[in-house]
């Protein structure tokens, strides 16, 4: 294994006021796993500035954990939300992970589906009530990008556009969005999302739902 190999990894992060985040560095099971080298962070805030740079050296054959909330202080509000795009660079073969958790639980969360202008993706949606999803998205490139989201559902496909900044990030209520087209009270609706894009860039997005809970916060799942 060449020990100067790194891995490049694009997150969406989010430190208030609901959720609380945690970066699980997973290492390599390889006798040349010593020889890797440290992690490196970028984090950008929304709007794409570069908001901190963090270097972590773990000892080798341990995971390493690295709270956000600690290097997420220069993050400014968005959507009522304090969150980012973090990059990271770690050693290959390591396995980045976060887990997002609230006062009543906690999800372990893989890095968002990486798409561009030669694709479009897609997401299934139970819409019900005590369910809600938000839509969360990076920019890994230098240029703002454009984001297509159509909702189908029934009979109907409505869509909104969405702009991303370079290196910046976005998260989109779904219910919010699409206020009009919720399922009505009492009633389960299934439905999908199509997401995409013509910008030049690769964007990085991911679902997550939410579930009520007895407090505030709710419980967060990432939805595949």
């Amino acid at each position: 294994m060449n020990s100067n190999a790194s891995l490049t990894s694009h997150f969406w992060v989010c430190a208030y006021p609901f959720v609380e985040t945690t970066l699980f560095l997973v290492p390599a099971l390889s006798p040349d796993a010593a020889l890797a080298s440290a992690t490196s962070i970028e984090l950008y805030d929304a709007d794409g500035a570069l908001s901190n740079e963090v270097e972590l050296d773990f000892p080798a054959g341990q995971v390493g954990i690295l709270e956000l909330d600690s290097i997420m202080g220069g993050c400014k509000l968005e959507s009522g939300l304090k969150h980012g795009h973090m990059l990271v660079r770690s050693p290959a073969g390591t396995s980045p992970y976060l887990r997002m958790h609230t006062r009543e639980g906690a999800a372990l969360i893989g890095e968002p589906a990486a798409f561009g202008a030669d694709r479009s993706t897609f997401f299934p949606l139970t819409m019900d009530e005590g369910r809600s999803y938000y839509l969360t998205v990076v920019n890994h490139g230098k240029a703002q990008a454009a984001l297509k989201c159509r909702l189908f559902c029934a009979k109907r496909s409505p869509e909104t556009l969405i702009s991303i900044p370079a290196f910046g990030s976005r998260v989109i209520s779904l219910e919010n969005e699409f206020a009009e087209y919720s399922a009505e009270s009492g009633k389960q609706m299934q439905a999908y999302l199509r997401l995409s894009t013509k910008s030049e860039t690769t964007l990085g997005v991911q679902l997550l739902e939410r579930t009520e809970g007895k407090n505030e916060g709710g419980i967060f799942y990432a939805v595949s």
